[in-house]
């Protein structure tokens, strides 16, 4: 089987630090971690990059790949079909931000279901994966209600602490489901979320 993870953002330095780009970070730090590189494909709309790890136990996946979509976030879901074209076993995990949760906070769940209002997720469902897992890292809601200013804003310092910490453990269960299987991972992932105090 080959399990394909699926960091969501906008292509461009103009958005990389946004909050919006969550799952950019995520998938740029694992690559950095691990000394990966992302390559574009010949006529691709999306970054691809596969995971070679040397574990004990070695990964649990035939396969591994890390896809950044750049076809903006709003058309996320489009790459999908053609990814996943000529592999006929694979799971998907999708990493991206939401407003729900506070910063530093990390959150596993089973399937997209509504999608909270999240375009990403909405392009995803709606090209017929609803059912993929989905990695969510908090960002908070925004004081003045104004939701496309914060996701396409640039966080605070006290925030960038928290989005560290939670990019690291986002990495980390990311490793133990890819060499111990989902279920480990999901454990994990659920487990490192940071709590309110």
């Amino acid at each position: 089987k080959d399990l394909f993870i699926l960091g969501l953002g906008n292509p461009g330095t103009k958005y990389e630090k946004t909050r919006h780009n969550a799952g950019f970070w995520v998938l740029d730090h694992f690559a950095w971690k691990y000394n990966h590189h992302f390559r574009r494909p010949f006529c691709s709309s999306f970054e691809i990059c596969r995971v070679q790890l040397a574990s004990t136990p070695p990964p649990v996946y035939e396969n591994i790949w890390l896809v950044k979509p750049l076809t903006y976030m709003n058309k996320s879901g489009e790459i999908l079909p053609g990814l996943i074209k000529k592999v006929p076993n694979y799971e998907i995990i999708v990493i991206t931000d939401n407003l729900d949760l506070p910063p530093g906070t990390i959150r596993m769940k089973n399937k997209i279901g509504s999608g909270g209002g999240h375009n990403g997720l909405k392009s995803i469902r709606d090209a017929g994966f609803s059912h993929v897992k989905v990695l969510y890292l908090g960002i908070g809601k925004p004081g003045d209600n104004n939701v496309v200013n914060h996701v396409l804003g640039y966080p605070d310092p006290s925030e960038e602490v928290l989005h560290g910490e939670s990019v690291k453990n986002a990495v980390q269960g990311l490793f133990t489901l890819m060499t111990k299987g989902v279920q480990a991972g999901v454990n994990e992932i659920n487990a490192r979320r940071r709590q309110d105090t």
